[in-house]
């Protein structure tokens, strides 16, 4: 690999379980062998987000955090560069056009905003970057189901879904991304 990919990644700012904040660990600790730079949303919380950039930085890898000042979230914590914005929509505007590639990951609403946001322009044709997507099977299964409907209502079709890549574990997302990047 030639040069960095910058991986934007939309995971939980909230803390899991120890195993979720282990795997995320070690997942971002994977980042800086394969040339991988994270793209987020800032980790002053003990939450993934936290756990995934500490694993990136931990093995000398580098990570920029988008962080909207609208919230009055504290940016001395963070980790690498920091980028703060006015709010959410100059965040996800800056983690789009920054980015190589999206994995999404086990999350909350937010998770869910920038998926759907990243998605829908993809499916209108805005960008061509692939979207990676790990998480649990209930979440899987409630967004193949509100998918369905919107297919059976006939305001949405099969080929959007088909442009995210599901992905079966934390190392196949890794293996997709090395794969893609070849």
């Amino acid at each position: 690999m030639n040069s960095h990919k910058k991986i934007c990644v939309f995971t939980s700012s909230r803390q899991t379980t120890p195993a979720d904040a282990e795997n995320m660990y070690n997942f971002g600790a994977q980042f800086p062998a394969h040339g991988f730079d994270l793209i987020f949303g800032g980790a002053d919380k003990p939450g993934l987000m936290r756990q995934l950039a500490l694993g990136v930085h931990d093995y000398k890898g580098t990570s920029t955090s988008i962080i909207p000042t609208c919230f009055g979230w504290d940016t001395s914590k963070e980790l690498g560069s920091v980028i703060t914005v006015p709010n959410m929509g100059e965040r996800k505007h800056i983690m789009l056009t920054s980015s190589d590639a999206f994995v999404v990951l086990k999350g909350g609403l937010g998770t869910l905003d920038e998926l759907m946001e990243v998605w829908s322009i993809k499916c209108m044709g805005g960008h061509k970057k692939p979207i990676f997507v790990h998480t649990t099977p209930e979440y899987k299964t409630a967004l193949i189901q509100l998918f369905q409907a919107m297919v059976n209502e006939g305001t949405a079709d099969q080929s959007q879904w088909d442009a995210l890549e599901w992905c079966h574990s934390l190392d196949d997302v890794l293996e997709k991304l090395k794969t893609h990047f070849a």
